[in-house]
């Protein structure tokens, strides 16, 4: 037996040990963090789905879904999307408050009426929506860039021709 060579062979399993523990430590990092964020994700998603369609906005729902489809694929991705939806929940919400003297500049007082629970609806759910929209694109953020494997993202969303030929984006 050779000492020298004995030395030499267990300085090399020693580095090849070093590598597996640093390459299966990673692993487990990463692969717990999707697990953990990518549900978390979706689940405050549908949460914020379900409690947008309080406000009763239509056009604000549309612009909503519209957003979802884009995926933010790194953390300072993540971070723009979240922070502009939060912004734009914060600014749709109270912007929102002027919704009745619109309906009264177009239609009375009947406009006023109406546009007083919008209004109030608005306030109240949209600046929510913002910060759970937020949430959902930083455990987005989260979840892809540690995902197992390159996912594929649409380049656009689905499309279906309407009853009147018209080719439109389809909402779900």
């Amino acid at each position: 037996m050779n000492p020298v060579s004995l030395v030499s062979n267990l300085g090399t399993v020693r580095e090849e040990f070093e590598k597996g523990l640093t390459h299966g430590t990673s692993s487990l990092a990463r692969n717990l963090l999707y697990s953990i964020f990518n549900p978390a994700s979706k689940f405050t998603e549908s949460l914020g789905k379900g409690i947008a369609t309080l406000s009763l906005d239509e056009t604000y729902l549309k612009e909503r879904e519209l957003s979802r489809w884009e995926k933010p694929q790194f953390m300072a991705e993540g971070l723009s999307f979240g922070f502009r939806d939060l912004t734009n929940g914060l600014y749709k919400g109270f912007s929102g408050l002027i919704d009745p003297f619109w309906g009264a500049q177009q239609e009375g007082v009947q406009g006023a009426l109406r546009g007083v629970p919008r209004a109030a609806l608005g306030v109240a759910v949209k600046p929510v929506v913002g910060i759970i929209d937020f949430a959902t694109r930083l455990g987005q953020a989260i979840s892809y860039s540690t995902a197992i494997q390159q996912q594929t993202l649409r380049y656009r969303p689905p499309r279906y021709i309407g009853p009147d030929g018209v080719v439109q984006v389809f909402v779900i």
